[in-house]
């Protein structure tokens, strides 16, 4: 069809008509570019490379203590925690070994800072038998429905103190595998590449892999001693600060749309 047909049926079909055909096709374009290039400098391509696999060695494992309300089922988490273990653990070569269950009884759950604070109280006793401990809930229609109208809500976050201690209030991979990298990731908050986006919710989550820098860094941080506090640009200590001068939510919680 030549240009001049093509601009003749434009015309006929009215104004109105093309500007809805090109808001479609820009739509189109633009969400064919986020599908085609989610792996596109991450380490996707090389999971089968022997190199890169051999720059994972050692494996190491995280002793991972799991804290639930009561809200998701046990055998759901441990399921999901093995999932998501396995992806970590063809990226960078850290595994998560469930060591330990513990009840939790949240003091509120309106309050990021509050509930991170309410992980590091109830595992002050523990702290030398766990790596990273991970809580699960759920969403809250308070919390996550009515509030995420006006903002957003978080389905994850993971504290700045230590970086050990994880909250997951969805049983998505990104979720949990987002956070758990920022365990070893300490020199930018988020690089924008698959994984480690940060934003609309689940605009990223189909992206589960580390863009090559970030894996550089997870791996050079992999021995980590939990026990000590990283150096963390643009962090927030707050967990052994006193309920008074904690820092506003926002410097802490990773906000994540609910909507698509």
């Amino acid at each position: 069809m030549s240009l001049g047909i093509t601009l003749a049926l434009l015309k006929a079909m009215g104004r109105d008509k093309m500007i809805k055909i090109t808001v479609r096709l820009t739509v189109f374009f633009f969400a064919m570019v986020l599908l085609s290039s989610c792996s596109m400098g991450t380490v996707k391509p090389f999971l089968k490379d022997r190199e890169f696999q051999a720059e994972n060695l050692p494996v190491r494992t995280l002793r991972t203590l799991v804290l639930t309300d009561g809200t998701q089922d046990k055998s759901k988490i441990a399921k999901f925690i093995g999932e998501c273990s396995q992806l970590v653990e063809e990226q960078v070569g850290i595994r998560l070994e469930i060591t330990d269950w513990k009840s939790i009884d949240w003091k509120t759950k309106l309050s990021t800072v509050k509930m991170l604070k309410n992980i590091a109280n109830e595992t002050s006793d523990d702290r030398g038998r766990f790596d990273i401990a991970i809580a699960f809930t759920d969403l809250s229609l308070f919390g996550d429905g009515v509030l995420g109208v006006f903002g957003g809500t978080w389905l994850g976050v993971i504290d700045d103190t230590y970086r050990r201690f994880i909250i997951v209030k969805l049983l998505d991979p990104y979720v949990l595998i987002h956070e758990l990298f920022h365990a070893f990731i300490f020199s930018e908050a988020h690089s924008m590449q698959c994984i480690m986006t940060t934003g609309f919710y689940p605009i990223g989550k189909n992206c589960l892999w580390l863009g090559m820098r970030d894996r550089m860094e997870v791996l050079r941080n992999k021995q980590r001693a939990f026990n000590i506090k990283p150096i963390v640009e643009g962090g927030a200590d707050f967990i052994e600060e006193p309920e008074d001068r904690a820092p506003f939510e926002s410097m802490i919680a990773e906000k994540y749309h609910s909507g698509s």
